[in-house]
């Protein structure tokens, strides 16, 4: 299979990632790294002005999506319940444009055009699969990035123990990861 050239717009498309991404990712990335998800209401209007049949209103401000649709404090890491649709959405949509782009390259994952579409990839699948879990073109998608990045590391006969090391690390976050979604979608 031969692999083309990413298009000028598909180079464009890669180089604007979604602040819902990028906020996300960050979390998930920041020592101490979380271990617990949840999903709850974060934000509540208390207000009396602006009761609604006597209850208090959910706020989900414009202006400050995505930065207040999570918290992090410690190692548990909050999603607000009432931005879940808003960022399905956006991360549904940035998944499909960079599958486009992989299978319009003419690629297989093992010889993406870039390192950056990976990336791009594992980050927004990540996304993704913290409110989607049942999304299993992601699931997919992710594991073969990590089989191909595997399969790097044996290929590259240097620096053994350094490839190694990166091949537990990469095995090890992805466990990590795995384990932050069973704390909020777990199958009893």
């Amino acid at each position: 299979m031969k692999v083309k050239d990413i298009t000028e717009d598909q180079q464009d498309q890669l180089s604007k990632e979604p602040v819902a991404v990028t906020v996300l990712t960050s979390l998930l990335n920041e020592n101490p790294v979380p271990t617990e998800l949840g999903i709850a209401i974060l934000r509540v209007d208390n207000d009396d002005n602006h009761k609604h049949n006597g209850e208090y209103q959910i706020i989900s401000d414009k202006n400050s999506y995505p930065h207040n649709a999570f918290v992090k404090i410690e190692t548990n890491l909050g999603i607000n319940a009432a931005d879940l649709p808003k960022l399905a959405h956006e991360y549904r949509q940035e998944h499909t444009t960079l599958r486009r782009i992989l299978l319009q390259s003419g690629s297989v994952v093992s010889r993406a055009p870039c390192q950056t579409l990976q990336d791009r990839i594992m980050k927004v699948t990540s996304c993704l699969l913290l409110l989607c879990p049942d999304n299993y073109t992601a699931w997919a998608d992710r594991s073969r990035i990590i089989e191909s990045e595997n399969k790097k590391i044996c290929e590259n006969k240097r620096n053994i123990v350094a490839q190694e090391n990166r091949q537990r690390q990469l095995l090890r976050d992805e466990i990590t990861f795995i384990n932050l979604i069973f704390t909020q979608h777990s199958k009893k």
